[in-house]
């Protein structure tokens, strides 16, 4: 096609796409804009980490004493922690959580109530604090809703309501001691209204929503190239020398220059939208165990004579169908790999385990309760297992979203290259990626949050993006004036040429 005929033909469908897209990327510019800014008003956490005082182990009874003083002849889950002080056990029986002090064996009354209280101040607060405000409610969590996403991952959990003005609100993981989400009034406005303008929850039907944010996507994406396009052509014509009014010259300089970062942003974004489901998958339920408590009797004082480093926590894991202990220490855990296969192995830094009914310590026992996990949740076999890699930090392919530290990723052979991240301490499932995972998570981190750029650091990053998302609004903001502008004077222009013809029409 020649360029004097395609530049009219590009200059009109810029207009009409853009015109269905103007709205919607004015909503997700401005909330692009804002994510960095909502991001950082949060209330910040005292702790990020769960309290890790060292556990005197030389006199705590053996869990299978305390649960026959109990009457209680099976359970499903226990774990030993230190709260605030006091060695006690955790325990989940026949659908319902007790605690027991170790030492005594006392059952302690609203244990489960009373230790989410202190998570939670341990994580709004931190322990030395001498901050007053008390706590409200105390909610069990079993699902998730407006004000606990799924993006939090952790269930369930025990909702800790403060008696303050601004709503804070702890969401704590009783069961592991860990912080799940932590929220105010303030943070929990601009994210509903970050949710309305960037992801359309006004919308209540998700196919709806899909589609119509799809067709958006779509004529964005189309706007910029259209309009890229017609630019180039222009300047190669020598078209570009004049402009009838500064709101078109200052709409081609920012279109020109942020053409690209425009495709990237909806490109990204569609890519991200239909590959995503419509609604979060179903989790995996981890697997479940019946230990008998007669099978729980160490001696924690032959346990500790076998570790030469402090124990803070432990928990009860079922590995080759045996109770062990999962001993949590300080030993600092490092990201090396373990490859699978021809029976070779190379060491990988590992939670030492003991055996919960005859003590004795096993350090490689991790590694057979990863691959365990991994075969429940792939159903593939052990032989298909191409690598085993310890994963101590998010980054990667695994990122912060997905919440669980550390993990073992167990990658499988295949042409998809499936990979399971599965998390001792609790048994779960924490990803499932395969190569399409792989591919829209490069896409979405590369080309939609620009963590390319994270070389020059965070602020710096986000200044950037947002920036972009900002010049991104202006240019269809300034677009959407002309074409209006033009509309209403073609429209005065037409109202007046009717009104001079009839004036001069001769009398019938």
């Amino acid at each position: 096609m020649a360029r004097n005929r395609l530049i009219p033909l590009l200059w009109r469908w810029h207009q009409r796409i853009g015109l269905i897209a103007c709205a919607a990327v004015l909503m997700w510019g401005l909330s692009g804009l804002g994510h960095p800014i909502i991001s950082r008003l949060g209330p910040e956490p005292a702790a990020f980490a769960p309290p890790r005082a060292a556990l005197q182990l030389a006199s705590l009874q053996p869990l299978a004493v305390l649960l026959e003083k109990q009457g209680i002849a099976e359970l499903q889950r226990a774990r030993l922690l230190n709260w605030d002080g006091r060695a006690v056990y955790r325990i989940e029986a026949a659908g319902e959580v007790q605690y027991l002090d170790a030492r005594s064996g006392a059952l302690i009354a609203d244990g489960e109530r009373d230790y989410a209280v202190w998570l939670a101040r341990y994580y709004a607060f931190s322990v030395s604090s001498e901050n007053e405000d008390g706590p409200g409610a105390v909610t069990r969590v079993d699902a998730f809703d407006d004000d606990y996403l799924f993006i939090n991952r952790l269930l369930p959990v025990q909702r800790v309501d403060f008696d303050r003005e601004d709503g804070l609100r702890a969401y704590v993981d009783t069961a592991s001691g860990r912080l799940a989400s932590l929220i105010d009034e303030p943070k929990a406005l601009t994210g509903r209204l970050f949710r309305a303008l960037h992801s359309w929850t006004f919308i209540p039907d998700p196919p709806l929503r899909r589609a119509l944010m799809s067709l958006c996507l779509l004529a964005a994406f189309a706007t910029a190239l259209a309009g890229l396009s017609q630019y180039l052509l222009q300047r190669r014509a020598g078209r570009l020398r004049w402009a009838p009014s500064p709101t078109l010259k200052w709409h081609r300089r920012i279109g020109a220059v942020l053409a690209l970062a425009a495709l990237m942003l909806s490109g990204s974004g569609l890519y991200h939208l239909l590959h995503k489901p419509l609604a979060p998958a179903a989790t995996a339920p981890a697997p479940t165990v019946d230990f008998a408590s007669a099978e729980l009797g160490a001696d924690w004082a032959v346990i500790a004579a076998q570790l030469q480093v402090p124990l803070w926590a432990a928990e009860l894991v079922a590995v080759d169908g045996q109770p062990w202990w999962r001993l949590q220490t300080h030993t600092a855990a490092a990201g090396r790999h373990h490859h699978h296969g021809g029976g070779e192995s190379s060491p990988v830094a590992a939670a030492a385990y003991a055996h919960a009914g005859g003590g004795a310590v096993d350090a490689e026992r991790e590694l057979v309760h990863a691959r365990e996990l991994a075969a429940h949740y792939s159903g593939l076999p052990a032989a298909e297992i191409r690598e085993l890699q310890q994963v101590t930090q998010f980054g990667g392919e695994y990122g912060f979203i997905n919440k669980r530290l550390p993990v073992y990723a167990v990658h499988y052979r295949g042409s998809d290259q499936l990979s399971f991240y599965v998390e001792p301490l609790s048994g779960a499932l924490a990803a499932r990626v395969d190569n399409g995972d792989r591919r829209e998570g490069f896409s979405f981190a590369y080309l939609h949050k620009w963590h390319f750029l994270d070389g020059l650091g965070r602020d710096a990053r986000d200044a950037i993006l947002a920036s972009a998302a900002l010049g991104i609004v202006a240019v269809f903001a300034l677009g959407g004036y002309l074409y209006l502008r033009r509309r209403l004077t073609r429209r005065g222009r037409d109202v007046g040429a009717a009104a001079q013809a009839e004036t001069l029409a001769p009398e019938a």
